[in-house]
């Protein structure tokens, strides 16, 4: 590939170096058609995939259009661009595109990831776009065989990326088929309470929330977990209650049962607790166990609007009792965790690759 380092030229900065044409400016409505989606509830259920922003959704007997295709949100989530082949049918909050000219679709699906779709949202409450809106965008596009080339190199890396989450997929299958297998067949309990105490989060006052690291980090809920560790937002310059590194981390309101291990001193706020285990050698079991136990929370959640747990709920869940084999077993489950981690690492790095590619290869 060459680079245009100064971009001086209508062409992207990284290219193939065979193609020296610039690229043509021009409306999106100048090279498609914008379809709307329709009601599919009089249909019966069949074979043809319906999808709607948030993506599949179920299967009827008729089709809303046969080809290639691009969607976009018209309503909800907007900036999530996605491509489809074959038949298909949308509901009436996803527009889906066709007769294109000039324009090879998968091509334009890329030119469409790039799109800053919310900067086009129309509404103050949820987002929503217009067929007029969309087709008013002024974008730039290559010769047909330029358009070829870069949507074929683009897909092998959303090939890889899709073939990655497939790996990780199937890494967390065969690990929570494990954990059913060592954690499913105890038959001696004890209660968490036995061997963990629990200290249950209290949220600062905002007005001490900040981000030029004043004080401690702030762990509230499941959005300052990543992976299985803690990955705090801001900083509060008020301590109400405390973790410790190595704690365990576990969300009590909705949503319920998210487990992470603290690799910080941090503030919990009132959306989490901190589980110290008492004998530190058997703290990675503890975590193993709740992470198996997660799915098993709806049934002592209390609220039914927004779903909490109390101290009580948690000290008095039972745990099949440590011995020697469960030990073993937690370490093993540990295992598959920094194997899914090291292939997440993977994805993240395809994904990134993948922007970059975006940002250069396009105007």
């Amino acid at each position: 590939m060459k680079n245009n380092k100064n971009n001086n030229c209508n062409f992207p900065n990284l290219r193939f170096p065979e193609f020296q044409e610039e690229w043509s400016e021009t409306e999106i409505k100048n090279i498609l058609k914008i379809g709307s989606g329709r009601d599919y509830k009089h249909l019966e259920t069949g074979n043809i995939p319906v999808f709607g922003t948030g993506g599949y959704m179920t299967s009827i007997n008729d089709f809303l259009y046969d080809g290639e295709s691009v969607c976009i949100g018209r309503k909800g989530t907007i900036n999530k661009p996605f491509y489809l082949k074959g038949k298909f049918w949308t509901v009436d909050t996803l527009f889906y595109t066709y007769s294109y000219k000039n324009i090879q679709p998968k091509f334009l699906f890329y030119i469409f990831e790039q799109i800053n779709w919310l900067k086009y949202n129309e509404a103050s409450g949820v987002p929503s776009l217009s067929k007029s809106t969309i087709e008013k965008i002024l974008i730039a596009i290559p010769k047909k065989e330029e358009q070829d080339k870069i949507a074929t190199f683009l897909s092998l890396i959303d090939e890889r990326i899709e073939t990655q989450n497939k790996i990780i997929e199937e890494y967390k299958k065969l690990k929570n088929a494990l954990a059913v297998f060592f954690f499913g067949t105890s038959v001696k309990y004890t209660s968490v309470g036995e061997i963990c105490d629990v200290i249950m989060g209290q949220s600062p006052s905002s007005a001490a929330y900040n981000y030029v690291n004043n004080g401690l980090p702030l762990i509230q809920g499941n959005l300052d977990i990543s992976e299985g560790t803690t990955s705090p937002r801001m900083w509060t310059s008020e301590i109400t209650k405390q973790c410790e590194i190595g704690d365990i981390i576990l969300t009590v309101r909705a949503p319920v049962g998210v487990v992470a291990k603290s690799n910080m001193i941090a503030c919990v706020g009132r959306g989490i607790c901190a589980i110290k285990v008492k004998e530190s050698k058997c703290s990675e079991y503890v975590y193993q166990y709740l992470q198996y136990f997660k799915n098993k929370w709806i049934s002592i959640e209390q609220g039914s609007t927004f779903s909490a747990i109390s101290r009580d709920n948690i000290l008095s869940i039972s745990i099949p009792s440590i011995t020697k084999r469960l030990t073993v077993a937690s370490h093993i489950l540990a295992l598959f965790d920094n194997k899914i981690n090291a292939e997440i690492s993977f994805l993240k790095m395809y994904r990134s690759q993948k922007q970059f590619l975006l940002s250069r290869m396009f105007i």
